[in-house]
């Protein structure tokens, strides 16, 4: 249980077989290389979990359906896969691979770089705030992405959905 902000710059294990890390409303950024084998995070909508570390293909798992103040993804050499529903107050996608292995449920969409996609299987991403894909980023999607407020996609960003895109204002336009 964290009791202050902690920045991890070596390798940060998370191999605690069924136990939890409870963020408890601090801040862990992780500078290294991010490796799980077991284990689950728990927080609280206080919480930060910064990822500026190496991944491949590494589930972020949670104990249950969290609501996270801050997630984000900041290395272009990183792959994350959602290994549990998420709820977010902000998602910050700066740089990196994020595939949603469960549903992403977020009130402020960040995108810089990198990608967001789904796993072929039914997730879905909710965004309840304005949702701009910015030049350099790809959100990539075969079921439902649902943005209540304005969704702008940049001239060199990229959105690819092959099921269903409910927007609800295209370019500021009531839809």
């Amino acid at each position: 249980t964290l009791n202050r902000e902690v920045n991890v710059t070596g390798i940060y294990t998370m191999n605690n077989g069924g136990t939890t890390f409870n963020l408890n409303g601090y801040q862990l950024t992780i500078n290294g290389s991010y490796v799980r084998a077991n284990g689950a995070f728990i927080g609280n909508a206080l919480s930060n979990l910064i990822l500026n570390c190496t991944a491949t293909d590494q589930n972020l798992v949670f104990s249950t359906t969290l609501n996270l103040n801050n997630l984000t993804i900041n290395n272009s050499s990183a792959s994350y896969i959602l290994g549990s529903a998420l709820t977010t107050t902000n998602y910050n996608a700066t740089d990196g691979t994020m595939t949603l292995g469960a549903n992403l449920t977020t009130t402020n969409f960040t995108s810089v770089a990198g990608i967001l996609q789904n796993d072929n299987n039914d997730r879905t991403l909710i965004v309840n705030s304005d949702l701009t894909i910015n030049s350099g980023f790809t959100l990539r999607s075969n079921q439902t992405v649902t943005t209540n407020r304005t969704f702008t996609v940049q001239t060199t960003g990229s959105f690819i959905n092959n099921g269903v895109t409910d927007l609800y204002y295209l370019n500021g336009a009531n839809n």
